[in-house]
Order: structure tokens, then sequence, then C-alpha cells
């Protein structure tokens, strides 16, 4: 099963790209090939359900002011410092799920370009149009994969 891990704030519009991505997965595929979590920003409590036991993959999602197209990107663990507090990264995630539960998922990272963050609920249109782009991507990968 493949994790969806959608973040951002939904009130600061395009910021909300993740959490909108994984509830679009979500209707697609059934619950017993993909998960999605909707989150505020990566928690150190997110580590337990990366170590799931049926947990073949982790794609976390977010937006990007970084890039102009949705892309996906490999990422890696990344070692932890002493103190993380409640502000993690990707990597940093998975290298928390390494160390308390021995366990290491291939992951990956999906941008989605962020064009508005003024207050506000809903995507910009040039969000919506890189959005669904890169949902209908990741929706051919996963049918052409046949992933359990």
């Amino acid at each position: 099963m493949i994790l969806f891990i959608g973040y951002g704030n939904t009130l600061r519009r395009d910021d909300g790209a993740g959490r909108e991505f994984v509830s679009r997965i979500a209707a697609r595929f059934p619950q017993n090939m993909v998960r999605v979590l909707e989150c505020h920003q990566l928690m150190p409590e997110l580590a337990l359900d990366i170590a799931s036991p049926d947990i073949t993959a982790v794609y976390f999602v977010d937006a990007s002011v970084a890039t102009m197209q949705g892309r996906i990107r490999t990422i890696e663990r990344a070692s932890l410092p002493p103190s993380t507090g409640h502000h993690l990264t990707p990597s940093l995630l998975l290298d928390l799920s390494y160390v308390l539960y021995q366990v290491a998922v291939p992951a990956w990272l999906i941008e989605i370009p962020a064009f508005d963050l003024d207050c506000g609920e809903g995507l910009s249109a040039p969000c919506e149009l890189e959005m669904s782009t890169v949902v209908q991507n990741v929706t051919e990968y996963l049918e052409f994969a046949n992933v359990p």
C-alpha cells in the first residue's frame, strides 16, 4: 500500500495544494491500494504511519514556490539533529521512522506550484491547472504500475 501525506495550510490558498492533492487521489483509488493523510505540517507522530507494515512507499505532497510546474523527486533519509521539535522535513521524518522503528521505505516529494499564498480558501487557477496535471500523471503511473 502507498501512503500519501499531503500537508499545508488550506486557509492560505495554494498552500493547501498538498491536502487537496491527497483528497483527489483518495477519490480515485480504493482504500486497500492507497492510504492518505492530511495535516497542517509534518509532525513526529507520522513516523508510526510510515513504519506501518503494509506501507511499501511514501509520497509527501506539498505546495512549492520554487517550481512553476508540478514535479516529483526522490527523497532520502537525513540524519536527525539533536532536537527537531514539531517541524520536520520529509527527509527527517523518514529518518525518525528508521531510528524508532527500523523501517526504511522508498519516498518521493510531489511539489505542486504555489502562485497565491494570500489569506483565503481554494486554489488559484494556475495552481489548479498544475494540480490536475500532476494528479493525472500520478494516477496513470499507479494504474500502469498496478501498485498493490
